[in-house]
C-alpha cells in the first residue's frame, strides 16, 4: 500500500523480524536488491542465484563475493587490528581485553526501500535506529560496503562514516582478469568506531563587526537533520548529536551586502566556510546542501579558519578559537 500524503516518519514503528516475516523478506530481497544493486544488475544475477550462497552462484556473482572479501580483509587488517594494538587510545586493546572478547563488528549488509516509499526518510530512520541499538549493545565497529551512490552519501555525509577504501568496478581483478571491465562506478567501504560515534558537539559563534559603514544582521539559520541552533548569552550555538553534522547562518547588511557562514564537524573534526555575495535565489538551506555535493571539498578540508573578500572589497573571516574537542568556539569578523 503506498503512503498517504500525511505520512509521518516520526510515527513509524520499528521492530525486529519474526519467523512469520521471513517469506516476505526473502521475496523483497530477492526481487528488489537484484534490481537496484549496481553490481547485481551488471552481472544479471537472478533472485534465485542471489538468495543461494553467493560463493556457489554464477561467475559474475563470485566476482562480487571476491570484491567484498577483499574489502573486508582490508578493513580488519588496516583498521580493526591497527586500532587494537596496545596503547592506541580510547576503547582499543585494553577495553576489549578487559571485556575478554574480540572486537564486535556490525556488518550492515543491505537496506531496501520499495519504490513507492522512496525519499520519505525510511532508510535513514532504520539505519539510525540500527546504529543506536548497536551502541547500546556495546558493538565496537560498524562497517558497510556501498555501490549505490545514494547509500554512499547517506553513510558518509549523514551518518559520518569514514571512507576506508574505494575500488572502481572496472579495476577489480580476479586471477589477472577484470570481470567487471566496462562497468562504471565504484564500491566503497565505509566504517565508524561506535565507541566514538554519537559524540555530541556544539559550535558557539561569536560575531564581530569592525566597520560602521554597514550593519550586518542575521536573517536565516538552517541545519541538517537532528541539528538545531540555540541562543546562549547572546551567542548563536550550533548543537549537533554526531559527527557528520552541520549548520549555516545567513547575514544581510542594511546596504544590501550579504554572506553565509557554514560550520560543522566532519570525521570528528570541525570545518568552516564563508560564501560572500549570496544570490537572491539561494537560501541557507540550499547552500548547506551543496556541502554534500559540489562544495564537499571545502567540508572535507576540515579547516580551522577561512577568510574571503566580497566584490565590494569587504573582508570576512572565521577562526576557531577552540578548534578541538566537543565544545567548539569560532570567531567571525566582518571587516
Amino acid at each position: 500500500m503506498p503512503p498517504s500524503n500525511s505520512f509521518d516518519i516520526d510515527t513509524l514503528t520499528i521492530r525486529s523480524p519474526t519467523p512469520n516475516d521471513l517469506e516476505q523478506l526473502r521475496s523483497l530481497v530477492g526481487t528488489l536488491f537484484t534490481l537496484k544493486e549496481p553490481l547485481l544488475k551488471h552481472g544479471k544475477i537472478s533472485s534465485d542465484a542471489f538468495l543461494t550462497a553467493v560463493k556457489s552462484s554464477p561467475r559474475s556473482s563470485r566476482s562480487l563475493y571476491m570484491l567484498l572479501t577483499n574489502l573486508d580483509a582490508w578493513f580488519v587488517d588496516n583498521i580493526v587490528n591497527a586500532s587494537s594494538a596496545p596503547g592506541e587510545g580510547v576503547g582499543s586493546h585494553s577495553e576489549v581485553e578487559k571485556r575478554g572478547t574480540s572486537p564486535k563488528i556490525l556488518h550492515l549488509v543491505m537496506g531496501l526501500t520499495v519504490d513507492e516509499y522512496e525519499n520519505l526518510g525510511i532508510n535513514k530512520r532504520l539505519r539510525a535506529e540500527t546504529l543506536r541499538k548497536a551502541k547500546e549493545g556495546d558493538w565496537d565497529w560498524a562497517v558497510v560496503e556501498c555501490s549505490n551512490v545514494k547509500t554512499q552519501h547517506l553513510m558518509r555525509d549523514v551518518f559520518g562514516f569514514r571512507v576506508g577504501k574505494e575500488t572502481r568496478f572496472e579495476d577489480h581483478e580476479v586471477r589477472g582478469k577484470k570481470p567487471l571491465e566496462g562497468m562504471k562506478g565504484n564500491i566503497m567501504l565505509l566504517y565508524t568506531d561506535l565507541r566514538k560515534s554519537g559524540m555530541s558537539y556544539t559550535i558557539t559563534v561569536r560575531v564581530y563587526q569592525t566597520n560602521v559603514n554597514a550593519y550586518f544582521y542575521l536573517v536565516e539559520k538552517a541545519a541538517g537533520s537532528g541539528v538545531h541552533w540555540t541562543k546562549v548569552k547572546g551567542q548563536t550555538v550550533l548543537n549537533m548529536t554526531n559527527s557528520g553534522s552541520s549548520g549555516i547562518l545567513r547575514f544581510i547588511a542594511d546596504n544590501g551586502e550579504n554572506f553565509s557562514l557554514a560550520l560543522g564537524v566532519h570525521n570528528y573534526k570541525r570545518w568552516c566556510d564563508i560564501v560572500p555575495s549570496v544570490t537572491n535565489s539561494q537560501t541557507g538551506v540550499t547552500i548547506l546542501h551543496e556541502y554534500y555535493a559540489g562544495r564537499s571539498a571545502q567540508r572535507e578540508k576540515q579547516l580551522a579558519s577561512y577568510a574571503t573578500t566580497n566584490a565590494q572589497g569587504r573582508k570576512f573571516s572565521v577562526n576557531f578559537s577552540v578548534p578541538d574537542g566537543q565544545n567548539l568556539v569560532c570567531d567571525v569578523v566582518i571587516g
